[in-house]
């Protein structure tokens, strides 16, 4: 066989990632938009002393974790990370209104169909002009099939309404018992860019062994896109293997 020579290479890009369940060897879940990947190894050192100096040297076995940051989530990211799934099942949606009384004790509708509105949730209170600012509830406001009749109130009051509906909708629960969702193999596909010719260098890393950590900060921003970064654990496969790299030369012919 013919003696492969490696080539310098530069990468930018964050690859596709595929997570294959070893349980079940099904395809799992599929990242195509990660903004940034990055895998950190660690290996640990103890020594034996004599006389308070370092006389022997044992490393510990390698370790991992890898940390893949998105701009863009999904039920089904959330699940894969923090153990749950994807449920239908009739739950309550909250609603608030906003309405500015035109006549004294108006009777004002509800944009919720009166079927959909849960009984007994319908709340009134006085609003602000900054339509923010929340009053005092009014007590003698009166909710029927659908329409709220704002006795008390007077020309140019504002009030908000609050109360729930149900519907049937996808639901994704986190529980603070996790569930084990398995370990995975993980395939990553890139390609670099051959600092010889400017040619492009398809390669793929395996990771042998994955498992999420439940550990994953996300927030929401006025101002700024929400991230999230999502972090694994490598773990070693039977045969002690963390991951591999797999070069793949763009139109050579691999043999003898």
């Amino acid at each position: 066989m013919a003696q492969t020579i490696a080539d310098l290479y530069g990468i930018m890009n964050a690859g596709d990632l595929q997570f294959k369940n070893l349980a079940t060897g099904e395809n799992d879940l599929y990242i195509g938009y990660a903004n940034k990947v990055s895998v950190e190894l660690t290996a640990d050192t103890v020594y034996a002393y004599a006389k308070g100096a370092k006389a022997v040297s044992f490393d510990k076995p390698t370790e991992g974790t890898m940390t893949i940051s998105v701009d863009l989530m999904s039920f089904d990211l959330m699940g894969f990370i923090l153990g749950s799934s994807l449920k239908s099942q009739v739950t309550n949606f909250y609603k608030r209104e906003t309405f500015t009384v035109k006549e004294a004790d108006q009777e004002v509708t509800l944009s919720a169909k009166p079927t959909d509105i849960v009984g007994g949730s319908v709340a009134v209170y006085a609003l602000g002009k900054d339509l923010n600012s929340q009053g005092s509830k009014i007590s003698t406001a009166t909710y029927s099939e659908g329409k709220v009749t704002l006795t008390g109130c007077k020309e140019g009051d504002r009030v908000v309404v609050y109360y729930m509906t149900q519907a049937t909708a996808n639901v994704f629960k986190v529980s603070a018992n996790k569930a084990i969702n398995g370990f995975h193999q993980l395939n990553m596909v890139t390609t670099g860019k051959s600092w010889a010719d400017g040619g492009e260098v398809p390669m793929e890393l395996e990771f042998k062994k994955v498992s999420p950590q439940t550990n994953v900060t996300f927030g929401f921003d006025a101002k700024d896109v929400t991230s999230f970064d999502i972090k694994l654990d490598l773990l070693a496969d039977s045969n002690n293997d963390i991951f591999e790299i797999k070069d793949i030369k763009s139109g050579e012919t691999q043999g003898a």
